[in-house]
């Protein structure tokens, strides 16, 4: 399985392409059994981390209001990232944001 151990975004001024805002956090998933060696080796990120951390539904509605109806860019997207955030939002029951274009 997977969690989000970690969201963060940066909103940049499509015009001037200057930062207008930033958001970053640890996640604490509802799992920490979730949090694998593997997944520690690859992102450094361990269970006593996130324990403090805010969960998804926490954070849900600023991701949401950071990337709805936005154009979204990273690296490895579309096949990692818009899944992960669209079933963190099926999990707690909220319409997942929808990128622009």
């Amino acid at each position: 399985g997977f969690a989000i151990l970690e969201f963060g975004a940066i909103l940049v001024c499509p015009r001037k392409l200057t930062e207008l805002r930033n958001y970053s956090t640890l996640v604490r998933p509802a799992d920490l059994s979730l949090i694998s060696p593997l997944s520690e080796r690859c992102n450094g990120i361990n269970a006593e981390a996130v324990s403090n951390a805010p969960t998804f539904a926490d954070i849900a509605p600023a991701v949401y209001d950071l990337l709805h109806g936005r154009i979204w860019a990273g690296h490895n997207i579309l096949r990692f990232d818009c899944v992960r955030v669209r079933d963190a939002f099926a999990a707690i029951n909220q319409t997942p944001p929808e990128p622009k274009g």
